[in-house]
């Protein structure tokens, strides 16, 4: 498959549907509001310890463009065993279509403003999602 700027635009926040199913995880916080997970990231409510993704070694400031606030830029993320760097090829869960992932190589990592993790990602196509694809898969 080739690539693409595909979904999402060519960012995906690790708390967004892309990874899995964090939308719903923002409502209930926000519905919510316990005390115990005012302090930590919302999803940390909802995932064991060990299937948060950390951050991975020191950080890069860069100064935002038009006045925008400075983001701190990561080279790693981990996850128990498992190291993600820029530059690698990942499988982003899907909750819409749990068959059909969304795969993309990792062009940066930051933290925004609110300490979301926040990726950019260059996303490949599945062939049934090209016109050759469809092609084929219909049997034209």
């Amino acid at each position: 498959g080739g690539a693409g700027s595909g979904p999402g635009g060519g960012k995906s926040q690790l708390k967004r549907k892309d990874a899995l199913s964090f939308s719903k995880a923002k409502e209930l916080s926000r519905r919510q509001r316990l005390p115990s997970v005012e302090n930590r990231p919302k999803i940390s409510a909802f995932l064991p310890a060990r299937q948060l993704w950390k951050w991975s070694g020191n950080p890069t400031q860069r100064r935002g463009m038009k006045g925008k606030a400075r983001k701190l830029f990561y080279k790693a993320i981990v996850r128990g065993k498992e190291t993600l760097r820029v530059g690698d090829c990942a499988v982003f869960l899907s909750a819409g279509r749990p068959n059909l992932p969304y795969i993309g190589r990792i062009e940066s990592m930051w933290e925004s403003w609110g300490s979301n993790m926040v990726v950019k990602v260059k996303w490949f196509y599945h062939p049934e999602e090209t016109k050759l694809g469809k092609r084929q898969s219909d049997g034209k």
